[in-house]
């Protein structure tokens, strides 16, 4: 916080008995207390948004169960990442004595179903298939898949658990457009917002 002093000089037209009327000048110091910019003022947003590019799609399993992975491969030329809305379910708490409903908030729902596309190669053929075998040797051993979208902007990256299927599905093809495809995964936890993982190529 600041403070400044500011002179300010009024002039008073004064009628004297004697010599008529003459002027009055009066100095009135005031002080005025000036908000620091620096302190106690939230500071506008600098970036006006993010586009998509640059986004990491990437995959880890655990190596203990129930924590996240320490290392992600990335599933090179996603395409598209469908979203996930967490819509949250209403539980009836009304009773007779009631005239209008009452509700309050019960599970989020996820949707269950999650999709993501790539563009069908043979090098991402291989690696979908490799992260479909890596997966299912997880489950059998009680462990959990996780996913990660990163943003080369943000300091945190979203995560997912989701199971795979076992088979790259036949995709959509029609004329003169990118040959790509959706694999559908089944989410067990969307886990949200957490520090990001470096994800390798390899």
């Amino acid at each position: 916080m600041r403070v400044r002093n500011v002179e300010t000089i009024k002039i008073f037209k004064y009628p004297f008995p004697f010599f008529g009327d003459g002027y009055l000048f009066l100095t009135i110091k005031k002080i005025e207390v000036v908000q620091s910019d620096r302190k106690g003022k939230k500071m506008a947003a600098t970036i006006p948004g993010l586009s998509t590019l640059g986004i990491i799609f990437s995959y880890g399993v655990e190596t203990t169960a129930g924590e996240k992975p320490l290392t992600f491969k990335q599933l090179e030329r996603c395409s598209e990442i469908s979203g996930i809305t967490l819509d949250t379910e209403q539980i009836d708490v009304s009773t007779l004595e009631d005239l209008v409903s009452k509700y309050v908030p019960g599970r989020q729902d996820t949707g269950g179903t999650w999709e993501v596309t790539f563009n069908i190669t043979d090098e991402t053929i291989t690696q979908l298939d490799t992260m479909m075998k890596d997966a299912k040797t997880a489950f059998s051993a009680g462990k959990q898949t996780w996913f990660q979208i990163s943003h080369p902007n943000l300091s945190k990256a979203f995560f997912v658990i989701a199971q795979p299927g076992e088979q790259i599905p036949l995709p959509d093809m029609g004329q003169n457009e990118a040959f790509t495809g959706a694999i559908s995964l089944v989410i067990s936890e969307y886990k949200g917002l957490d520090a990001k993982v470096e994800a390798s190529k390899e």
